[in-house]
């Protein structure tokens, strides 16, 4: 919410961009993550919520799992300014992850 609040302009543009798709390959993760994970006990268990599950494709009479197509963030993005290297190379990390979940996908 504060990022809103600063001036709008090529470089803070560029700065919302990455961060919000940052969030959101994080909030990607944690979605395929089944709750088993934090268990000590059961380590592999595939219990989760049904979001959790249905969005991995595990979920009973799911077939395949859910995924972003990259392509639009990728194309987007080639030509924002990124003044922090630090961007630059989250920007490469988000495409990274984006990119491998999608190619684990199915075609529609």
């Amino acid at each position: 919410a504060a990022s809103f609040t600063l001036r709008a302009n090529r470089e803070t543009d560029g700065a919302r961009m990455i961060v919000a798709s940052a969030v959101a390959a994080v909030m990607d993760a944690l979605m395929r993550r089944p709750l088993g994970f934090l268990s000590e006990t059961d380590p592999i268990s595939e219990a989760g919520s049904l979001l959790s599950l249905h969005h991995a494709g595990l979920a009973e009479g799911c077939y395949s799992p859910f995924g972003l197509d990259p392509g639009a963030f990728e194309e987007a993005s080639e030509t924002i300014l990124l003044v922090v290297p630090e961007h630059a190379a989250l920007r490469a990390q988000v495409l990274e992850y984006f990119r491998s979940i999608h190619k684990g996908l199915k075609p529609d």
